[in-house]
């Protein structure tokens, strides 16, 4: 197995399983993002060239900005719920 598929199979891990669990401790999005950014982006330059230049990671940061961006925004109804509950 090819090591950015390993990196994105131990952050999909990690997301969720105790005790690390990323996503109980704020890091949750960012584990999204690269896993479902940068590394899909890196991991095919990597297996089509052989190398990951800076225009691959450069083209990846788009693209994990918006994974990201879509999980924080579908967390805001679940804070304004639990805000009107406390």
């Amino acid at each position: 197995m090819q090591p950015p598929a390993l990196a994105g199979i131990a952050l999909g891990t990690l997301y969720s399983m105790p005790p690390v669990q990323l996503s109980a401790h704020g890091f949750g999005e960012a584990a999204v993002a690269l896993a479902f950014g940068t590394l899909p982006i890196a991991g095919a330059a990597w297996l089509q060239s052989g190398i990951v230049d800076t225009d691959a990671l450069l083209a990846s940061v788009s693209i994990s900005l918006w994974v990201a961006a879509s999980l924080l925004i579908n967390e805001v109804p679940v804070w304004a719920w639990r805000k009107t509950k406390l």
